[in-house]
């Protein structure tokens, strides 16, 4: 922001001129320009759609699929560990890098936009408590 300081001097017809008042200060704020994003919902559900596939082990190799179907910014997981499969739902923030139902959590690759990083619950059958990585199938 800015701070001025002003003094006030008086002029008389006849010539004559005053000391100055004391001063007085006068701050104006910056200012701030709003940033404006305008983001239809669902936009970059995008890169999470289709089919990805994995494995991952626990002493025994796990193949897993992963489904990642959208409408609007709604969307929904169907994940497969070894031919057992369920279905999980949630809502998506527009442009967002998770997607996150609660009891998956699977994240976009910063560098590497065909691999997603999964985070399952303890619930989630056939993969609970693990994390695994999956990749896009063309």
């Amino acid at each position: 922001g800015d701070l001025f300081l002003y003094v006030v001097r008086t002029k008389s017809e006849l010539g004559g001129e005053s000391e100055n008042s004391e001063a007085a200060s006068a701050y104006k704020d910056p200012e701030v320009v709003a940033v404006k994003h305008r983001l239809l919902p669902g936009a970059g559900l995008d890169r999470f759609q289709g089919k990805w596939s994995g494995q991952y082990y626990d002493g025994k190799v796990r193949k897993v699929t992963l489904s990642v179907n959208a409408s609007g910014s709604n969307f929904t997981l169907q994940l497969s560990v070894d031919g057992s499969s369920k279905t999980y739902q949630g809502k998506y923030a527009a442009m967002s890098d998770v997607l996150d139902t609660g009891a998956l959590v699977v994240r976009l690759d910063q560098q590497d936009s065909d691999l997603l990083y999964v985070e399952a619950a303890e619930e989630v059958p056939g993969a609970g408590g693990r994390n695994f990585t999956v990749v896009k199938q063309n």
